[in-house]
């Protein structure tokens, strides 16, 4: 037996039926929608003028310290060569080796590293 949860539309009151919430997420929908077309085709006209688009300074000192951090770890990696990429992932992890954006490893970012060093994963 299903129940519907009652919820409550602060700019449509209390007692607004389903299918005016229904209309109003449709419309929702498709502004975001638009809105996301928009940026696209915003975006697509700035390259064709030839606009750079983000930052190479900052694209190159992230990739500069990423080869640096890569060259780190590669005695590591070449030590766990054969072993899966979740396996590496939560070695480096158990081992106390801090990933890029802190947390936990995971095996996508063993598996950029690996592929940036050229090792197989």
């Amino acid at each position: 037996m299903s129940q519907r949860v009652p919820f409550i539309v602060c700019a449509l009151g209390r007692n607004v039926d389903l299918f005016t919430l229904h209309i109003y997420a449709a419309l929702a929908e498709q502004e975001r929608r638009m809105i996301s077309q928009g940026a696209r085709a915003g975006l697509q006209a700035a390259k064709a003028r030839g606009v750079q688009l983000g930052n190479p300074e900052l694209a190159a000192k992230q990739a500069a310290d990423a080869a640096a951090r890569d060259g780190a770890l590669r005695p590591v990696l070449v030590s766990m060569a054969g072993q899966s990429s979740r396996a590496i992932a939560a070695a480096l992890t158990d081992q106390g080796i801090e990933p890029p954006r802190g947390g936990v490893w995971s095996q996508k970012t063993v598996l950029r590293m690996m592929a940036r060093l050229g090792l197989k994963g």
